[in-house]
């Protein structure tokens, strides 16, 4: 990444930024359907707002330019932001996926489904939130 990051910017390709949501005091107050990675990531405090935990890296955060989307709150930056309508209005059609995960104890039992929601669409039942089988 930190060879590849600069090198796009120095290409002037856009990069666009979908970073994880940061906890805040009352996350998941009243929800009814928060998934087990959610539930860690409360307990956790996981990229708490204010923390270095919640910053964004030196070496790889937003720049004039770049685009950061809404926070996502699950595994996927396309689920539930504004990726779709940052891209739709800038023309974008083409993209190149750069991600970075970072796995603790915690969150180990969780990758797989997290790389399962990267392989296969995401179903989704009548009055259900996505779920990923």
């Amino acid at each position: 990444m930190r060879k590849l990051v600069p090198a796009i910017r120095a290409a002037r390709i856009q990069v666009v930024i979908v970073p994880h949501h940061r906890w805040r005091e009352g996350d998941y107050v009243g929800w009814k359907h928060v998934n087990p990675t959610q539930v860690v990531s409360n307990q956790a405090q996981a990229f708490a707002a204010g923390t270095w935990d919640g910053e964004f890296h030196p070496e790889f955060g937003p720049r004039d330019g770049d685009v950061v989307v809404l926070e996502h709150w699950a595994q996927s930056g396309f689920a539930n932001t504004d990726l779709d309508a940052q891209l739709t209005q800038r023309g974008i059609e083409k993209i190149y996926l750069l991600a970075e995960l970072t796995v603790w104890p915690g969150f180990v039992e969780e990758v797989k489904a997290i790389l399962k929601e990267a392989l296969i669409p995401t179903l989704r039942e009548p009055g259900r939130p996505p779920v990923c089988r």
